[in-house]
């Protein structure tokens, strides 16, 4: 009697435990319908990486989707957390590293349309590394190049400018001035960040955020800055989204 009973118990928990699984399922894929349909997402990928030096970083390689409305392109990263130019070829002995912010990296361009793949294109004898990142500010600039110059080794480095540099380095939280010095700083990854970082390693995350518009739904909302409807805001412009990728 005691093994029927237990049988039983185990029976039941095997069924219930089949149901709440069929019922998830289902209701995932009918929030995902909902969501499709009422407010459709742009389903891009995340490609940033936050270093233990608080540099926000592209990712050190793969691919990664970014979809605004109508237009999608693929971005192509290498070792040096750089834009794909092309194939680095070891045998090249000069090489030029490019520094900048999304205009530099090519935002929403594809690979073979930024300045990077262009020069390297034109200019094959060198090696061309673009390690533009979105967001980047002057301070950015000088933490890359201390952090990687010596891996990289480049002969020239190629710095693009433009007029916003100069205010991110002030709200820059990586150097501070103190007594007329320079002082370098590193600054401890916030909760949510320690939790990005995480996601990242994922490649279930990842797939999701591109694939699903109500996973993507809930990623803007947890990274809202102005609450639940701006999730819901077709206006939002690439540096939201610069905005939005550097704080997550």
């Amino acid at each position: 009697i005691m093994r029927r009973n237990i049988t039983l118990f185990f029976k039941k928990i095997i069924n219930s435990s089949i149901v709440v699984i069929i019922s998830t399922i289902i209701s995932l894929l009918f929030a995902e319908l909902i969501v499709a349909v009422v407010s459709p997402q742009d389903l891009s990928g995340s490609w940033s990486v936050l270093h233990e030096s608080g540099l926000l970083l592209n990712r050190p390689d793969g691919s990664t989707k970014h979809q605004l409305k109508d237009m999608t392109v693929n971005y192509n990263f290498n070792k040096f957390h750089a834009r794909d130019v092309g194939t680095y070829d070891i045998r090249k002995e000069k090489r030029v590293l490019m520094l900048g912010d999304s205009f530099s990296f090519g935002w929403l361009l594809k690979d073979k349309d930024t300045y990077g793949y262009k020069l390297a294109q034109n200019y094959p004898e060198w090696n061309w590394i673009n390690a533009s990142t979105g967001a980047w500010g002057l301070s950015e600039i000088t933490k890359y190049t201390s952090l990687f110059c010596k891996q990289i080794n480049p002969d020239r480095i190629l710095v693009l400018l433009n007029k916003d540099d100069f205010r991110r380095s002030v709200i820059s939280n990586l150097y501070s001035f103190a007594q007329g010095q320079l002082v370098t700083k590193n600054p401890s990854p916030s909760p949510r960040q320690r939790i990005k970082r995480v996601l990242n390693s994922l490649s279930i995350y990842q797939f999701l955020i591109e694939n699903s518009h109500f996973v993507q739904l809930i990623w803007k909302v947890v990274n809202s800055p102005n609450g639940f409807f701006y999730a819901f805001d077709d206006s939002a412009s690439s540096e939201k989204e610069i905005s939005l990728e550097e704080i997550s």
